[in-house]
This record gives structure tokens, C-alpha cells and sequence, in this order.
């Protein structure tokens, strides 16, 4: 039997054990491609997606693909690096209250509100080193990690950053099939959109 289901980023694990405990083949497709196909839609609910999916599943055997769960390490590095985000988005968020609201405030009220926020930035300064630092010694302990992060970051304009990120969007380069397929994904491969030549 075959459960076939959009792919939902962590929720995906307890489907997997779900699937693994009912000897269920479980197919992880992109929810575009489920989307796309499904043609013209009218209405949203878990029972109109679920039908959906049944239905893209039973049309489009011919892609069945059984879902691979990522490696351990790259899982780990995903979680960390969507924690780390999050957490600099909110400290970019209060550093902004910091500048904005002096000028729009009792001195006194800016003074208290000034003091929660340089707390807070200061809280998420020592969390998202502790992410980073945690981070680096999960690409330290892996040799292939090491290795593409050392590739990546030869090239001029990659940093740090850029190069954590194409190795987990990729996982470790195995996702795609070739350089096209990664350009689409990321957004940057040229498509001709035009009518009425």
C-alpha cells in the first residue's frame, strides 16, 4: 500500500514513522506539482486536498518515488538553521524598535522599553551563537560536509551562510539530478513567458 502526501517540512517524520510501522511505501511529492496538476480548484479544505492527493497519486504512478528521510546530520542542521533564522528575524525586529520608537516616546517609557529590548537583543545575541557554534561543529565532524563547505566558500561571494544553505537545500547535492534542476528550484533558471507571436 502507498501513502502519498504533500511535503510538509518536519511533519513529514511522523508520517515516515506512521508509514514505516504499517510496512506503508511512503511518496513525499512537492506540493507544487500536486497543485499544478490538480487543475482548476474552487474551495480549500483537508478533505478536498486529501482527495487531491489520492487523485495525483493513481494518475501519476509512473512517479512514485519512496520517500528517503535526509541524513541525521543534514535533519539536525536543517532544524538548527530554521531556529537561527527565526531568532535573527526577531532580533533585527527589535533592534528596529530600538532606533523607531525614541523619538515617538516619553523619554522615561523609552528609557523601561529600551532596557527589555537591549535584554532581549542581548539574550538572542548569546542564542544564535550557541546555534552557530553548533552548527560549525556538525560541519566539523563530517568530512563531506567539511570538504563542500570548503568548495562552496572558494568561490568568490560565497559565504558562510550562502554555502550552509545550498548544501541543505541540495542535501549534500543529492536532491538534484543536475545544475538545471538546482536553478529551478532556487528561482534563477531563465523561462520564456509570452503569447500571441
Amino acid at each position: 500500500m502507498i501513502l502519498c502526501s504533500e511535503h510538509t517540512g518536519k511533519y513529514t517524520y511522523p508520517l515516515l514513522c506512521i508509514s514505516e510501522s504499517l510496512s506503508l511505501i511512503l511518496w513525499v511529492e512537492d506540493p507544487s506539482q500536486i497543485k499544478y496538476s490538480s487543475g482548476v480548484r474552487r474551495g480549500k479544505n483537508d478533505r478536498v486536498d486529501a482527495r487531491m492527493i489520492a487523485r495525483y497519486a493513481e494518475i501519476h504512478r509512473d512517479k512514485l518515488r519512496k520517500y528517503i528521510p535526509t541524513d541525521r546530520q543534514i535533519h539536525k542542521l536543517k532544524e538548527l538553521e530554521s531556529q537561527r533564522e527565526l531568532f535573527v528575524v526577531d532580533r533585527a525586529k527589535y533592534k528596529a524598535q530600538l532606533k523607531d520608537h525614541k523619538g515617538f516616546m516619553h523619554p522615561d517609557d523609552y528609557l523601561d522599553k529600551n532596557k527589555r529590548l537591549v535584554f532581549l537583543i542581548e539574550s538572542l545575541d548569546k542564542v544564535i551563537t550557541q546555534i552557530e557554534e553548533q552548527i560549525q561543529r556538525i560541519i566539523n565532524s563530517s568530512p563531506i560536509l567539511t570538504n563542500q563547505m570548503q568548495l562552496l566558500t572558494s568561490i568568490e561571494g560565497i559565504g558562510n551562510k550562502v554555502a550552509l544553505k545550498v548544501i541543505l537545500e541540495s542535501d549534500c547535492f543529492s536532491r538534484f539530478k543536475n545544475a538545471r534542476q538546482f536553478a529551478c528550484h532556487a528561482g534563477v533558471a531563465p523561462f520564456e513567458y509570452s503569447s500571441g507571436k
